[in-house]
């Protein structure tokens, strides 16, 4: 990856598929498209579910050790393409957000997984390389 601001997320996964993180607590750092295609700062509340993404493997290991005690899971990076399917997999079961680096009961920013995947429909649309 070339570009010093692009993001590859790396993953938890275990037998049932990517790691899930429970949301109890507003989280309002994440953004939503207005009319205007601007981003306009939003809560996401409530008790459901959200996409574990990590920044790094040693976070996704920590969080691994701590939520899989007794599962087999392993940690990775896979390719943008990948990446996307997980995600678009993650949609269709009602999984619409994803949070970075949750750990405990606190995680850090959260993606709406609709408007991510609308941006990356969008970059392969024009041929641009894929970007999270």
């Amino acid at each position: 990856m070339s570009d010093p601001n692009a993001f590859q997320p790396v993953l938890v996964l275990g037998q049932d598929g990517p790691a899930l993180w429970r949301l109890t607590e507003p989280i309002a750092n994440t953004e939503q498209p207005n009319d205007a295609g601007q981003g306009v700062p939003t809560t996401i509340r409530g008790s459901r579910l959200a996409l574990a993404l990590f920044s790094d493997p040693q976070r996704a290991t920590d969080f691994a050790k701590a939520e899989y005690k007794h599962s087999t899971w392993r940690v990775e990076s896979p390719d943008p393409q990948q990446t996307v399917r997980v995600l678009a997999a993650c949609f269709r079961q009602g999984v619409d957000v994803a949070v970075l680096n949750p750990s405990g009961n606190q995680a850090g920013r959260a993606f709406d997984l609709r408007e991510m995947l609308g941006r990356v429909r969008e970059q392969l649309r024009k041929g641009q390389p894929l970007q999270f």
